[in-house]
């Protein structure tokens, strides 16, 4: 059985974000048998609870105090009965025809720790996207750790499904009251995996939605974020610190790819040199930059490694960003 978490805060009591998170939910019980999966909402503190979602069968309602996503996913973990876990925001979906064959796959391959799907963007629009795709191919097993060394998984929680005693034995849960908590999370997951699979199908619709937070640019926000994401990378450095050196590369190139990702965002910033100032004196103090060019990263990611270690690169990776947005 699959325990779906879904966390919910609607600040400003919005019948879209209500209307949303219903089909969230549909996009669940329309594809699988009761049988095979229970949805846990959980209410992140919202002013107004979600009064369309009724519990019945195997759904279920919890309120908590608010904590950001962290907390309401780790209250979901803890009350979850699956054996695998996916975590779901309220505004996303999963695509038609897409659940059943990745549910009956960790059906079929207990041992499985973690399945990885793909994920696509969907903008605007209250329905649901039907995919024409083939059946998925499924690859794996591998070794959690070789997998995060020879790959650039997702670092959102959302493209997974986890194998609930990987989180439950090794004590994983997520950052709370704070943003950008699945990069650390997803990390220590996919480390400490052993068995890790992997299908290139789109089963995960992420909603950007016009006005959601996620969407939201100013400068204060971007300060928030970056800081956010440095302190995911000092947790990671944490975690990486408790093996030897030749056994975490896979984690020193995550903390790399993220500081690139850190970069890249102040960089498409009005106050970019402020957050490019604030971002080098930081990972200078973590000892991670320059950014080091480490085995796994891939031409891309080395390229920009190298390029912002000089104010020139940075001048002309700042135009090659915003010429993308």
């Amino acid at each position: 059985m699959i325990s779906f978490i879904i966390p919910y805060y609607n600040l400003e009591s919005s019948s879209e974000i209500e209307q949303l998170l219903l089909r969230a939910i549909s996009s669940i019980t329309m594809q699988l048998s009761d049988d095979q999966f229970e949805i846990l909402v959980i209410d992140d503190g919202s002013p107004t609870p979600p009064v369309t979602v009724v519990e019945a069968g195997n759904i279920f309602l919890h309120t908590i105090p608010h904590g950001f996503l962290g907390a309401a996913r780790n209250y979901g973990i803890e009350h979850a009965k699956g054996d695998y876990i996916a975590f779901i925001d309220a505004d996303d979906y999963y695509f038609p025809a897409t659940l059943a064959k990745h549910v009956e796959y960790v059906n079929e391959h207990p041992e499985t720790d973690l399945l990885m799907f793909s994920f696509l963007e969907c903008y605007d629009g209250k329905g649901m996207v039907a995919l024409h795709q083939q059946d998925p191919v499924i690859s794996g097993p591998v070794v959690g750790k070789d997998f995060l060394l020879n790959n650039h998984p997702s670092g959102s929680a959302c493209q997974y499904f986890i194998r609930r005693k990987v989180l439950i034995n090794n004590h994983i849960r997520f950052a709370q009251n704070t943003y950008i908590e699945d990069e650390d999370f997803t990390a220590r997951v996919l480390y400490l995996s052993r068995n890790v699979c992997s299908s290139k199908q789109y089963v995960y619709a992420y909603y950007r939605r016009q006005g959601s937070i996620v969407r939201t640019v100013s400068n204060a926000r971007n300060k928030e974020l970056n800081h956010a994401a440095l302190e995911s990378i000092k947790r990671i450095q944490a975690f990486a610190a408790k093996f030897p050196a030749e056994e975490n590369q896979s984690l020193i190139k995550r903390i790399s790819t993220i500081s690139i990702d850190v970069f890249r965002r102040s960089l498409r910033a009005s106050n970019h040199r402020e957050l490019v100032r604030n971002t080098k004196a930081a990972l200078k103090e973590m000892h991670i930059y320059p950014i080091p060019v480490v085995q796994g990263m891939g031409i891309r990611f080395s390229v920009y490694a190298i390029v912002l270690r000089f104010g020139v690169g940075r001048w002309l990776l700042r135009l090659y960003e915003l010429d993308k947005q």
